[in-house]
């Protein structure tokens, strides 16, 4: 009787891991199907230049697309601050700048995804959908709120790996990643980078030690030479 009730309850679990996959699998390829709608918003930096693109991050990091969690909607839908919001489960596999746990993986927001009336996929120019088993590079800022952010063009990067999770832990695909041309690049543009004036963030995924509380500044937008000498006040 036991063995029999133990049998039915394992069909029961396999045929639910089968249904949830196979929803999810519709689900992802109805996604794909999706057109595209371009926003063409004004940007903080010029994105096409890496340097400016890590300047502007206070993380650089190789990591694994291990879920979509789910989307955000800012109001208005209309106006680029409409755009929709998605949420990843990201594992992080190499540190390029600033430290992220690798211990768990870190959730990670991202500018763009499907609009609201799930109809299009909404993209700023240049800008990409993340896929998930995929790997990239991420240039992310840390939020107010202690997560991470991803929120202009080229801040994903395709790592262009074709690996499968289970290998990302070894030494020799770690190895791999780091001697790649992508994070060669991006090692490159971190040296020469074009660092944004900005309020910086510490995440709550930060291993780095700084003596910062979540939501507090380490670093404050410094102010700039037309701010402490402003030109709409005549000379006398």
């Amino acid at each position: 009787m036991k063995k029999k009730l133990y049998i039915s309850i394992c069909s029961c679990v396999l045929v639910c891991i089968v249904v949830i996959s196979v929803i999810l699998v519709k689900q992802l390829k109805k996604d794909k199907e999706l057109p595209i709608e371009w926003s063409y918003g004004s940007c903080s930096i010029d994105y096409k230049i890496p340097e400016q693109v890590v300047g502007l991050a206070d993380y650089v990091f190789i990591g694994y697309v291990e879920d979509k969690l789910d989307t955000e909607y800012r109001i208005p839908e209309d106006d680029i601050d409409g755009a929709p919001l998605t949420n990843y489960s990201v594992t992080v596999v190499e540190n390029i700048k600033g430290v992220l746990t690798q211990e768990t993986a870190v959730e990670l927001q991202k500018i763009g995804g499907i609009a609201k009336n799930g109809k299009y996929i909404s993209l700023m120019e240049g800008d990409i959908v993340l896929e998930v088993g995929e790997l990239y590079l991420f240039s992310a800022t840390g939020k107010t709120d202690g997560g991470l952010y991803c929120g202009v063009p080229n801040s994903c990067v395709p790592m262009n790996e074709a690996l499968e999770e289970s290998e990302l832990k070894t030494q020799k695909v770690k190895s791999q990643l780091i001697n790649s041309n992508v994070t060669k690049f991006y090692k490159t543009a971190i040296k020469n980078e074009i660092k944004y004036n900005r309020d910086r963030y510490l995440s709550k995924y930060d291993k780095s030690g700084k003596k910062v509380k979540v939501g507090e500044p380490y670093e404050t937008e410094k102010p700039t030479a037309q701010d402490d000498n402003p030109t709409d006040i005549p000379e006398q």
